[in-house]
């Protein structure tokens, strides 16, 4: 297949807005997904969803995913190409989640490479709400967990982007064991525009150096996290994670987001 194999490089590159998977991040993956087993895959488009499961409001299985929804959250497909959900909720202080349910992923060290990304956006950078995209310990999701009242972040296990809703258009880069507190590593790592989609990622332990970067639009940050050894201080590394899309409503406004894309693989390490 062409191109399968370039974009190794993990160099400067042009921001990478396409609505595909970006290369940089994908194409060893890519490569070797031709032998079963090498890597665990997960991949989620929201193509072939039906609208016969109504949405539940504590957090159950439905469509193949762990889902909460407040009363009045909405999960509906976008008049856009390729199955993209728009997620909205109009009450005050509620919200909804998506996650896939299974954890089967580690950032622990020596563990094998990991690369995650999703492709989403915002209606309006207006709007009072926010929102974390991610890796998630197995938890229960509810209107204040993974994201807490007041727009901070639930007392959990997680590593990924937070969009706090008193910055509707920034994103940071966070990770966080719980009872640790939340570590930035990057503020603003994005910048969203209204209606304009973002691919956010990270790579974990590519090149066997334990460390963990973070991609805005195949674009990597300035600064890594050194994924400690000490179990679960400062790090989520002493437990499993699963991808997880959240979020919340501040005061005053809807909120309204859409996801094109998820997709989450790890190498496995053959002994």
């Amino acid at each position: 297949m062409p191109g399968q194999y370039d974009s190794y490089a993990d160099g400067t590159i042009a921001a990478d807005t396409s609505a595909l998977p970006s290369p940089l991040l994908w194409s060893k993956v890519d490569a070797e997904l031709e032998r079963p087993g090498k890597w665990m895959h997960q991949w989620e488009d929201f193509h072939d969803m039906s609208y016969t499961e109504t949405l539940p409001t504590t957090v159950d299985p439905w469509m193949g995913m762990r889902v909460f929804t407040s009363a009045g959250a909405t999960l509906l497909q976008a008049d856009e190409e390729g199955g993209v959900r728009t997620l909205v909720e109009a009450t005050d202080n509620e919200g909804l989640s998506i996650a896939k349910g299974i954890y089967p992923f580690k950032m622990i060290q020596n563990a094998g490479e990991l690369v995650f990304e999703a492709r989403i956006k915002r209606a309006n950078i207006t709007a009072v709400f926010g929102f974390f995209l991610g890796l998630i310990e197995d938890v229960a999701m509810t209107a204040t967990t993974p994201i807490a009242a007041a727009g901070t972040l639930a007392n959990q296990n997680l590593v990924g982007f937070f969009q706090p809703e008193d910055d509707p258009d920034g994103v940071d880069a966070v990770h966080q064991a719980n009872d640790g507190g939340v570590i930035t590593t990057i503020d603003n790592a994005a910048t969203l525009v209204a209606d304009n989609y973002a691919k956010l990622g990270m790579v974990f332990n590519r090149g066997g150096d334990n460390k963990l970067d973070y991609y805005v639009n195949a674009q990597k940050g300035a600064t890594s996290v050194a994924v400690p050894s000490a179990a679960g201080t400062t790090f989520p590394n002493d437990v499993r994670l699963g991808w997880v899309f959240a979020l919340l409503n501040g005061a005053g406004q809807a909120l309204s987001a859409s996801i094109d894309w998820i997709r989450v693989a790890q190498r496995r390490v053959t002994l």
